[in-house]
């Protein structure tokens, strides 16, 4: 059920006086709100309350009526915002170490052992190259370590598989974590081809701006089939880099701004669902609430809100408006303390006086989206005094809820307006007349007394029209104005303030000639305040109240065939 659904229905039960039926079903009304004779209140009575058509009539549950009776539009949004990671070797560098073997000029004779050869080299990942943020360890879920070997052409009898590399990570720096070895080994499996070395589960420390890992390199060797003699140019090359590094967590000092690029669209669809008038709606309601995983005091920002039309750019949008600016920061002020935990914190009700939400729609262009810019950024004014260390976990995102709720409360000036047509509308009111009952009918009329406890003036018009199509010729009167209850300042309708009235429709016995020939009736009915300078306000408690009777002045055959005059 949604907003322009309730005004038809309401429409539905204003135009008591088309109706022909002997009962209606509340329960079973058409989600189509069409006017047809079996959903319309028959000849009889009916008393209605606003809280009872929303009741029957809005399954999914988009209006809520709140326990002052307000009634109100709902709107749910969810979305979520994903923190880049860090892509930490974008600035890494290849380690390339050519390392000499001793003693020179000695001959080394087949199937030795050589002595453990060991170098102590700095690879280069780039971590703290970005000076916008400050990196200081790594919860390190797995890493790749890439690493070519290749000899130079004297060592070439030397078999791949008689070299082992070992990687000794230093304790200072990496701590590997379940138990794990901080040593890592390697046997290439071929000249000059790539081996990848696997690691996991490490802390790594960069603290004091390090971009680097120290490692000590160990290689053991074993000579082949034939004697080697060393030289000066005798080394085995080794090129190192970290080709995968996948963090869990991040802890350090973070500058950047965590902006969110894709602005936020919410279809209103206001011309589309309600074209033919203007709602001026008095207090829309917006409810942001922002949870966050990041473990950093944020500065929540919206950029601006703004209401346009999607289909014509020429327009000019209009912003909320927040103390004379088009966005507001709204610092978060708290923060998770550990990977894991989140937050929850809703911020400030945008409405009509910080926001100026009632003026989003208050134009007869009627615009069909919303449109939300947010960003966040680091607050770093809170830090100061919180000792936890700041940190960004690898799955770090923003979710925003934003909840609409548009009571249904309108600004004088609002109005709408709807054009239908019924068929077959009087084919049971003539049927009814030619049956042997009656003869020589001379006068109808259709008398309704009407309790209307809504904050709105109906007025109703029609034409009658005949099976091509054309208007018929009347002269019976074609226009009904349903006058709204008696309203305060706020549209609110006053207890026991129902207007109460009584509307004739006669039909002399040649309009009656002429209705029997009309095969449908086109309508238009507008709905709009007590008068221009009227508000609007619905409740659950605002009524209907409707009692109708036909009159008939004829001649009654009798059960012995005689007339009597009625």
């Amino acid at each position: 059920m949604n907003l322009r659904f309730f005004i038809l229905v309401f429409i539905s039960f204003s135009v008591f006086l088309v109706s022909c039926e002997a009962d209606i079903d509340l329960q079973n009304i058409s989600n189509e709100v069409s006017l047809h004779p079996d959903l319309i209140v028959p000849i009889g009575s009916a008393s209605l309350t606003l809280g009872q058509i929303i009741s029957n009539n809005d399954p999914t549950k988009q209006f809520l009526i709140g326990d002052n009776s307000e009634i109100s539009y709902l709107r749910f949004e969810s979305y979520e915002y994903p923190i880049p990671a860090f892509n930490f070797l974008k600035n890494s560098q290849e380690l390339t170490r050519n390392i000499n073997l001793t003693p020179v000029g000695a001959p080394i004779p087949p199937y030795f052992t050589l002595p453990p050869i060991t170098d102590n080299v700095i690879v280069n990942l780039g971590i703290n190259s970005n000076n916008e943020n400050r990196i200081d360890s790594l919860l390190v879920k797995s890493a790749t370590i890439s690493m070519i070997v290749d000899v130079s052409s004297d060592l070439r009898s030397i078999s791949p598989s008689n070299l082992n590399f070992s990687i000794v990570f230093p304790n200072g720096q990496i701590r590997m974590l379940n138990g794990k070895s901080n040593i890592v080994t390697c046997t290439p499996g071929g000249y000059g081809m790539i081996n990848n070395i696997p690691i996991s589960d490490f802390m790594l420390n960069t603290s004091g701006a390090e971009s680097g890992i120290p490692i000590q390199i160990l290689i053991e060797a074993k000579t082949g089939a034939l004697p080697i003699i060393l030289t000066p140019t005798t080394a085995i090359t080794c090129k190192i880099n970290f080709t995968k590094l996948d963090y869990s967590v991040v802890y350090g000092s973070f500058k950047s701004s965590l902006n969110i690029p894709i602005p936020l669209e919410q279809r209103i669809d206001l011309d589309k669902d309600l074209p033919n008038g203007l709602i001026k709606f008095a207090n829309p309601q917006v409810f942001i609430t922002a949870t966050s995983n990041v473990g950093a005091y944020l500065n929540f920002q919206i950029d601006y809100i703004k209401a346009f039309l999607s289909t014509n750019q020429n327009l000019t949008p209009v912003y909320a408006n927040f103390n004379g600016k088009q966005s507001t920061d709204i610092g978060l002020g708290r923060k998770p303390k550990i990977p894991g935990d989140t937050i929850r914190i809703p911020l400030r009700t945008l409405d009509k006086d910080w926001g100026d939400t009632n003026l989003l729609f208050e134009n007869e262009s009627k615009p069909d989206m919303l449109e939300y810019q947010f960003s966040a950024k680091i607050d770093p004014t809170i830090r100061i005094d919180d000792k936890t260390p700041d940190f960004l976990t690898s799955d770090a995102k923003i979710k925003v809820d934003v909840k609409t709720v548009v009571p249904l409360n309108f600004t004088k000036g609002s109005y709408y307006e709807f054009k239908d047509s019924i068929t077959n509308v009087f084919l049971l009111l003539s049927n009814a007349l030619n049956q042997n009952l009656y003869t020589d009918i001379t006068y109808t009329a259709l008398i309704l007394n009407i309790s209307n406890g809504l904050p709105v003036k109906t007025t109703f018009t029609f034409d009658l029209i005949d099976s091509v199509g054309k208007v018929l010729p009347t002269t019976f009167e074609k226009k009904y104005v349903i006058e709204a209850g008696k309203v305060d300042a706020n549209g609110l309708v006053q207890p026991g303030k129902e207007t109460k009235q009584t509307l004739q429709i006669a039909v002399s016995k040649e309009q009656l000639s002429t209705l029997k020939k009309a095969k449908s009736i086109a309508y238009k009915v507008r709905i709009e305040g007590a008068d221009i300078n009227s508000n609007i306000h619905f409740t659950k408690l605002n009524t209907f109240d409707l009692k109708v009777g036909l009159f008939v002045k004829g001649e009654i055959n009798t059960t012995i065939g005689t007339k009597t005059q009625k």
